[in-house]
């Protein structure tokens, strides 16, 4: 025989109005209704560090979860468009997490902790990102005397990752341009007593 019975967790303190109904094969019907009190979730408290940072660009932050409480899951919003949330596992026990941030600027970082049956946590930290500053200089080297054809070459200090820099872009003093670390130009004939400004 099926005892009917089930669990239910009530989200707060208040009274609520509980209704059975139970049906036989023959199409009988009876119903019961009995007011009980809910039992409270408990607190979500949200938390987590480093709650302020500061360092240049790329910076990974390991953000380390002190939230207390039965929480199920964890939503980050690390304030530059990213998001991450874990859901508790076997292999999942806390909300740590770690971030890199690539631009600079001022982020606002939220975790929201929730628990088993909806109820929830907030807590904000900041993290500023300045970029590192770098001295740019380049060389070049003849490739055709005649013709006036230079290969050019940049460089900056200190080296940075080829994913950290977003272009280059020259003006070689004629008029020209051009994009992209190593580039070559041609100035032609009839220009060796010229001199030219190049920009990178």
């Amino acid at each position: 025989a099926n005892l009917g019975q089930i669990t239910h967790r009530f989200p707060s303190l208040a009274a609520y109005l509980v209704t059975l109904t139970i049906q036989n094969e023959c199409g009988s019907q009876d119903t019961v209704q009995k007011l009980v009190s809910g039992t409270p979730c408990p607190d979500i408290i949200a938390n987590f560090t480093p709650l302020q940072v500061n360092g240049s660009a790329p910076l990974e932050v390991p953000f380390t979860d002190y939230t207390t409480g039965n929480v199920t899951r964890w939503h980050w919003d690390f304030g530059d468009g990213t998001y991450d949330e874990l859901i508790r596992s076997g292999s999942v026990t806390t909300g740590d997490v770690n971030h890199t941030y690539n631009l600079s600027g001022h982020y606002v970082v939220t975790l929201i902790a929730t628990g088993e049956c909806g109820n929830a946590g907030v807590k904000s930290g900041y993290v500023d990102v300045e970029c590192p500053n770098v001295s740019v200089y380049f060389g070049y080297t003849y490739l055709d005397e005649e013709t006036k054809t230079v290969q050019f070459t940049a460089y900056v200090d200190p080296p940075l990752n080829d994913e950290d820099i977003i272009e280059w872009n020259w003006l070689f003093g004629d008029g020209s341009t051009g994009t992209g670390q190593n580039v070559t130009h041609t100035y032609g004939l009839g220009r060796e007593d010229t001199i030219f400004n190049v920009i990178i």
